[in-house]
């Protein structure tokens, strides 16, 4: 189902809403159905943007995500990590392994474009933490996005959706479904 959709259908239950489920390809489109009146709510991995903002109204902001560096905690010091990073470049069966591994790269590509860019032109990475111990993460959250459902604007929805939001918080509803989807937080 995805986190913002389980969310939404537990937010429509808290608010006593009925809803349809109408399934776009991209955020744009999201967007586009919400501006054109076509949809009242769009639910999906949605950023609150200013330019998004300026043609439909978001709910209050349910998830905050951004990039940020995943290194090995267990290594030792950064010169022990050079050296052996250097002494594994020079092995022949390394260079032969990379060069395998860029032509399936190449080939596997163009077969995922062929037959996917017409239907899913956008992919969503996985959480890559989830499931390694040994990794770590390091420096700020860069290039953050905020993410919220996008409404009409000046839709009566806004506040009780809103109300909706802050009780499935207070109730540990979202939190609970935050960490069913990306893990506990580090």
């Amino acid at each position: 189902m995805g986190f913002a959709a389980e969310l939404w259908d537990r937010l429509a239950r808290e608010s006593g809403l009925e809803y349809d489920v109408t399934v776009v390809g991209t955020a744009q489109e999201i967007v586009d159905a919400v501006h054109n009146k076509t949809a009242d709510v769009g639910v999906g991995a949605l950023s609150a943007t200013a330019k998004r903002e300026a043609v439909i109204d978001f709910s209050k902001l349910f998830y905050e995500s951004g990039m940020q560096v995943l290194v090995d905690s267990s290594s030792a010091s950064f010169a022990d990590n050079i050296r052996d990073l250097l002494k594994n470049l020079c092995s022949w069966q390394l260079i032969g392994a990379f060069v395998l591994l860029i032509a399936t790269m190449v080939i596997i590509s163009h077969l995922v474009w062929r037959f996917e860019h017409k239907i899913n032109p956008e992919m969503w990475p996985q959480d890559y933490r989830q499931g390694d111990d040994k990794l770590q993460l390091v420096g700020r959250v860069f290039q953050k996005q905020n993410y919220a459902f996008a409404i009409q604007q000046d839709s009566r929805l806004r506040e009780q959706l809103n109300r909706g939001l802050l009780k499935l918080s207070e109730s540990g509803v979202e939190p609970e479904l935050r960490i069913e989807y990306f893990g506990r937080e580090h």
